[in-house]
């Protein structure tokens, strides 16, 4: 019993050292025997039976990088000079191999360098990758979920991925449909990044639909899906009802068809399910994951696998995929809406929450002001920072309006003002100059004092419009008179005068000579109404009157007034 006992521990002990030995000596005498390219001239000659054999040892190229540091120094040294000397054409994933080479020329038996360890990790991986990838394009879909499964592991630095699929694309093996199912997988599980990788993915997938294979059907239906939910830019006139959205004509007609389908078909059928599931995603994202899970459900597939997985890894993901299950954008539940728009607030996608805001504005309008906010915070690739900006200001003031139409509030009116002059300053359109004198206006119409005093200096220099010095003296009359404070400017002692004679500017605005004379004497007096007073007095003067022209004499020398 003891015997068995000491046995048990040594085997123990040295297990992984046997592990090591086995595949060390399994990859040496395969670069020595130049068991790769056997393998290659199989394949030429279309002989398939010698996957399994490709594919084992792409898998011990890579249990061997894991154990590198385990290696003899004499063997590593062997399989050192084995790598460098290799004539086989790898698939090229390293980075700047020269710099490898440069430091490890020498090599001794003593501690190893790290470029040594990292260069023999590196160049085990790009064999394991090749073998994999002459798997795969000749047709092993098998081979697809095991390099994946390799890379998600962490086995395979990502690098050599991204380096891959500039290979296969430089080769013209973009083409080749197993290889294309390869890329589409590899961007699906984020092993290569771009900001557009899911658009990738499923635009892959879509191609090569003849593999006679449904787990491409499941690819394709998971990719749509999350390229649905992690797309960060929707169009906004049509999903996030600011403006009436134009619908395709034929879309009635679409949805009947898919409603037939639904009726018609064996709902167990697995490639319905699929069709299905890829069809709603665009438009009802709630019923494209209930008939995803239903068919993950009748047959399990690597992409159902990966959905499970990302949920697992991500709680919040789970969070959002079981929320967009329950939304239905042509009943939209409120709290529902509200809780997708503050997740993908959180998650920093702003339109994303914008469009789900606005699915609940009916009952909580001050949404509007949070989906403002957001636009602030909006940059669109793509576009210049001058485009981008006149983009949000405009969506900006959008919600403003749509917030007006259920609350009166001077404040979000002269919002609205200051986004159109800020448009106006960015770019020359003299609709937006006239759109910001309309909303200032309207903030000034409803007594705000700032307000008026601004839109009177507007009017009384031109700013927006041709000067008008009707609507100035006006505007300073509202501003002196309405709601008067505290302390009074000494000018608005002009439109106490005026406005103790009923009608006088209505009067003078309707050509009146003496109301004009009356005006012009009361401003003139006062530098900030000089130019409005003047105004008044020319016209008097024009029409005859006599004392205007003495006013205008005695009144210019005396006002040192620039402009």
């Amino acid at each position: 019993m003891l015997k068995k006992i000491i046995l048990l521990l040594v085997l123990t002990v040295f297990s992984s050292s046997v592990f090591s030995f086995n595949n060390i000596n399994t990859v040496i005498e395969s670069l020595e025997n130049k068991t790769e390219k056997k393998y290659i001239n199989e394949l030429t000659q279309k002989d398939l039976t010698i996957i399994p054999s490709i594919k084992q040892l792409a898998s011990i190229y890579i249990d061997l990088a894991d154990e590198i540091q385990k290696i003899d120094c004499y063997q590593l040294q062997k399989l050192y000079k084995l790598l460098l000397n290799d004539e086989i054409n790898n698939i090229k994933t390293i980075i700047n191999e020269q710099s490898y080479l440069n430091d490890i020329e020498n090599i001794e038996c003593q501690a190893p360098s790290e470029n040594t360890i990292q260069y023999i990790t590196h160049k085990l991986h790009e064999k394991a990758i090749t073998l994999y990838t002459m798997a795969i394009i000749n047709g092993d879909l098998d081979s697809i979920s095991e390099l994946v499964k390799q890379g998600k592991a962490e086995r395979i630095p990502t690098s050599h991925f991204r380096n891959l699929i500039t290979y296969l694309e430089k080769h013209s093996l973009d083409t080749n449909h197993y290889a294309m199912f390869l890329m589409g997988q590899l961007y699906l599980n984020n092993l290569v990044y771009t900001d557009s990788r899911l658009e990738k993915a499923r635009k892959l997938f879509e191609q090569i639909m003849d593999i006679d294979s449904q787990e491409v059907l499941y690819f394709i239906a998971l990719a749509k899906i999350e390229e649905t939910i992690e797309k960060l830019y929707f169009s906004i006139d049509e999903n996030n009802h600011l403006t009436p959205s134009e619908q395709r004509s034929d879309s009635a007609d679409d949805d009947n068809i898919i409603e037939l389908i639904v009726k018609m078909a064996n709902l167990n059928d697995v490639p319905t399910l699929l069709y299905l599931s890829y069809y709603y995603s665009d438009t009802a994202i709630n019923q494209s994951l209930t008939y995803f899970n239903k068919a993950c459900i009748i047959t399990s597939s690597e992409a159902c696998n990966i959905y499970a997985d990302h949920l697992k890894q991500k709680p919040t993901q789970q969070e959002i995929y079981t929320l967009l299950q329950k939304f239905d954008k042509k009943n939209p539940d409120f709290n529902t809406a509200v809780a997708i728009g503050k997740w993908y607030e959180n998650e920093h996608k702003y339109i994303n929450a914008i469009n789900y805001y606005s699915y609940a504005t009916n009952k909580d309008p001050k949404l509007l002001l949070k989906m403002a906010e957001l636009y602030s915070k909006i940059y669109r690739y793509g576009y210049t920072y001058i485009e981008n900006d006149i983009m949000n200001y405009n969506r900006i003031n959008l919600c403003y309006i749509k917030y007006l139409s259920y609350f009166d509030d001077v404040d979000i009116k002269y919002a609205i003002y200051l986004n159109y002059q800020k448009i106006s300053q960015l770019r020359y359109d003299p609709e937006d100059e006239q759109n910001a004198l309309f909303w200032l206006e309207a903030s000034a119409t409803d007594g705000h004092k700032e307000r008026q005093y601004e839109i009177a200096e507007h009017y009384k220099w031109g700013r927006f419009s041709e000067k008008n010095y009707s609507k100035a003296a006006y505007w300073y009359n509202r501003y002196c008179t309405d709601n008067p404070i505290k302390e009074t400017p000494d000018y608005c002692q002009a439109f106490t005068k005026i406005n103790s004679i009923p009608h006088l500017q209505e009067n003078a605005d309707n050509g009146d000579m003496e109301a004009q004379y009356q005006m012009g004497t009361n401003l003139i007096k006062y530098t900030q109404l000089y130019k409005i007073g003047e105004n008044y007095l020319k016209k008097a003067k024009d029409q005859g009157h006599f004392d205007a022209g003495i006013e205008l004499m005695i009144y210019r020398p005396l006002i040192n007034f620039s402009g």
